[in-house]
């Protein structure tokens, strides 16, 4: 566990491992799997851990095009707010900023694009336009409900992009899990307590978060 950054961040070291690795090799990643699984999260982890050597830019993929573009202007080019704002910089002024411009620092970009749960057609023309740049790589996140002609466009679109699945944990990061909040909080959860705990959420992200909100302290507050 890595409290320093997120005590409710447990396990996935064979994911982060793997998402590392293709990035690494240049890859694009299409990350899957059910809502409250965690994806955002490992996301979220391995940009903290690669922070200095690698700038990851998060994007709500259920946007338009056009927003998230805006979105990623901004993000890259946070002096020119005043301008975004007062409609001086047309879309095709942003698009050749995005794709030419220099960039603050030297680190690797990587572009996700999270909460894909529809892949229309703009969507993934969007990312295939970012991947066309050379100056981005880029990681979508999607529903697993996601139909398997569009997921097959999707990947298309960024190849290559390999298709990772995000599953439930197993029981022993589990225990991890509520043994350390238990010992953080002084919750006196026993080893039958833990059991319990881990039988009824089942190593599933979201209702391990749930079941400890729920736990603590009304002065503590959701974690």
């Amino acid at each position: 566990m890595r409290p320093s950054l997120d005590p409710l961040f447990v396990g996935r070291q064979e994911e982060l491992d793997r998402i590392r690795a293709e990035l690494m090799a240049g890859k694009n990643l299409v990350l899957t799997g059910p809502f409250g699984i965690g994806r955002t999260a490992v996301l979220r982890h391995l940009a903290w851990e690669l922070k200095e050597t690698w700038a990851f830019t998060f994007l709500d993929g259920a946007l338009t095009p056009g927003r998230m573009r805006q979105d990623l202007f901004f993000t890259l080019f946070p002096e020119q707010r005043e301008a975004l704002r007062r409609g001086w910089l047309s879309p095709a002024a942003q698009r050749r900023a995005i794709a030419g411009q220099a960039l603050p620092d030297r680190r690797s970009r990587v572009v996700v694009l999270d909460n894909l749960a529809k892949a229309t057609r703009q969507r993934i023309d969007f990312a295939r336009w970012l991947r066309s740049q050379g100056r981005f790589q880029v990681v979508a996140v999607t529903e697993r409900f996601l139909p398997e002609q569009a997921l097959l466009h999707l990947r298309t679109a960024l190849a290559p992009a390999p298709l990772l699945t995000l599953e439930r944990l197993d029981s022993a990061t589990a225990r991890e899990f509520f043994h350390a909040w238990s010992a953080m909080h002084r919750l006196g959860w026993g080893p039958a307590q833990l059991r319990g705990l881990v039988q009824a959420t089942r190593g599933y992200p979201l209702g391990m978060r749930e079941t400890v909100a729920a736990a603590l302290p009304a002065e503590t507050g959701a974690p």
